[in-house]
């Protein structure tokens, strides 16, 4: 089955340029690997930006894989917001087109980042996640995985 998304032709052009830029750096990985689209949002109240703790102890943002009939990424994106933290968020615009997030045994997870401003809620976390903190931007560094880096150095 083909991902709906895959015919947006904005999504799809992001997607092209993301597999040539790879395929420059790592032609053979890309050659073998699945790709898996995900959708991350970079979660700010004020200046702070909500990072979550994943059971093994990785750093994450809230979001997740697309799922093969969802070709709303923006109504996927709120799903997976709500559904991890119980807040909800106002959308404000895409800040990364596609980033390597994870390459685990199904594939390398490709995510678009959005960032998005907290509206309101008490954050309760899904069983994904064990923790969670709301960081000043100006302290995620090189401790941080590279792709929140990316994202918070769009917005800084």
């Amino acid at each position: 089955k083909i991902f709906p998304c895959l015919l947006d032709p904005e999504y799809l052009l992001s997607l092209i340029v993301s597999l040539i830029y790879s395929f420059k750096i790592f032609p053979v990985k890309i050659l073998l690997m699945k790709l898996i689209p995900a959708v991350k949002a970079l979660v700010l109240d004020g200046d702070k930006a909500l990072i979550l703790r994943k059971w093994s102890g990785k750093i994450d943002l809230p979001g997740g894989k697309l799922k093969q009939d969802e070709c709303d990424i923006v109504k996927e994106l709120m799903r997976e917001v709500q559904e991890e933290t119980n807040i909800d968020i106002d959308i404000v615009k895409r800040i990364i087109d596609m980033i390597t997030i994870a390459v685990t045994d199904e594939g390398e997870i490709v995510a678009s980042v959005y960032l998005c401003k907290y509206k309101g809620g008490e954050i309760k976390l899904s069983r994904e996640h064990t923790d969670f903190m709301w960081t000043p931007i100006s302290e995620i560094n090189n401790d941080y995985p590279r792709w929140i880096q990316e994202a918070v150095a769009k917005v800084s």
